[in-house]
């Protein structure tokens, strides 16, 4: 009699242990999605505020640098003129500024607008342009499908960032 109730004393504390691994498998997976979902979104913000960032870049640089080739600003009349749309040249600075700061973006990902503005002063023989610069056509991939062999990606959301032209010929008296 003694003999089993010791056996089934045995067989309980078997089923326990059992049962506590199987919670901690259960548990530590859980964690583990929690704390590496945190990281991926995380890494994903990061990529979205690089975008940012280089659209600021690039907007700043293509007010103060030429137009990309086959961009014809000079057809931009004002006011109420069409606004004027080219993309970035490949090896031209604005796509260097803007790909140091997000190296995902490519030259075809960078399109440039030229708009009239209400600024400047009324007799000058340009209009001064409101340039906006706008990113489309990223996507972000993350590291935990790619780990488990699956293909995902997230479309990164356009952000274009716009700044009104310089008219430094006006400062100067029109030279």
């Amino acid at each position: 009699m003694a003999a089993r109730a010791q056996g089934r004393g045995v067989a309980q504390r078997t089923r326990a242990r059992g049962a506590a691994m199987v919670e901690f498998a259960l548990v530590v997976m859980l964690f583990l999605v929690l704390v590496l979902g945190g990281f991926e979104f995380a890494r994903m913000l990061l990529e979205w505020g690089r975008t940012v960032e280089a659209t600021r870049e690039g907007v700043r640089t293509a007010v103060v640098t030429n137009p990309p080739s086959g961009c014809d600003v000079a057809s931009l009349e004002c006011p109420g003129g069409t606004p004027v749309s080219c993309a970035a040249d490949a090896d031209s600075t604005l796509a260097r500024n803007m790909q140091r700061r997000q190296p995902l973006i490519e030259p075809e990902n960078i399109h440039v607008t030229y708009a009239c503005s209400d600024t400047g002063m009324a007799e000058s023989p340009s209009p001064v342009p409101v340039v906006t610069v706008r990113v489309e056509g990223l996507t972000y991939a993350p590291i935990l499908p790619g780990l488990l062999g699956l293909e995902a990606g997230i479309p990164i959301p356009e952000f274009p960032s716009s700044q009104t032209g310089e008219s430094l010929a006006d400062l100067r008296g029109g030279s």
